[in-house]
């Protein structure tokens, strides 16, 4: 899942996971991903922009709520660090936009 640089620190070689790329959502619509089996909890930055939702077999849906960028955290049991990532909210995309048009004159 994480692909691994070899970072020389003082002497040593420390495996050091690779940035991951950012979940980008559009406004109003989901993303689903599936559960990491070692996940023991998930902390949303703030759930006033973006949220997840977990359901019983495992599958999350990530929604955008409002415009800007959060981050996820990930912990197994022993509270370490699975997955840590930026999540970016942005507007609806081109092909998502309906134009009706109104009437104009009397009722």
């Amino acid at each position: 899942m994480f692909t691994r640089y070899v970072v020389p620190v003082i002497g040593a070689l420390v495996a050091v996971p690779a940035p991951a790329a950012n979940l980008v959502l559009h406004l109003g619509h989901d993303e689903v991903a599936w559960l990491p089996s070692d996940v023991a909890a998930i902390v949303i930055g703030n759930t006033l922009i973006a949220d997840v939702s977990i359901q019983p077999d495992g599958l999350m849906a990530f929604t955008g709520k409002s415009y800007g960028a959060t981050n996820i955290v990930m912990l197994d049991t022993a509270g370490s660090v699975i997955m840590r990532r930026v999540i970016e909210v942005r507007g609806p995309r081109d092909n998502d936009i309906v134009t009706v048009p109104l009437e104009t004159g009397g009722r």
